[in-house]
């Protein structure tokens, strides 16, 4: 399905559905997809207008309409801290 759209993407969530390129893209992507899970649910159907809105505006303004869209940043700073959480400490 990926692979047919436009977008380029590697993963997208549909509501509780995460699908992926291929099992190493869904490993790679699943924790920051969660977060798109948990937007869905704040956000319910309201969520891909919002989302699509957004992504609409920015680019409209001359923005990154993905990495600066609001449901991004929110996605990309859980995997920085949880790429924090998993990194060892220096010096030990």
């Amino acid at each position: 399905l990926l692979k047919r759209t436009p977008i380029g993407a590697a993963a997208m969530t549909l509501g509780h559905v995460i699908i992926g390129l291929d099992a190493e893209v869904l490993d790679r992507c699943r924790e920051h997809e969660w977060v798109h899970v948990r937007q869905y649910e704040r956000w319910g159907p309201l969520f891909l207008p919002a989302y699509l809105g957004c992504s609409l505006y920015l680019w409209l303004v001359g923005r990154d309409a993905y990495r600066e869209n609001p449901f991004e940043v929110e996605a990309y700073e859980s995997d920085r801290r949880r790429a924090q959480l998993e990194s060892p400490c220096d010096g030990e």
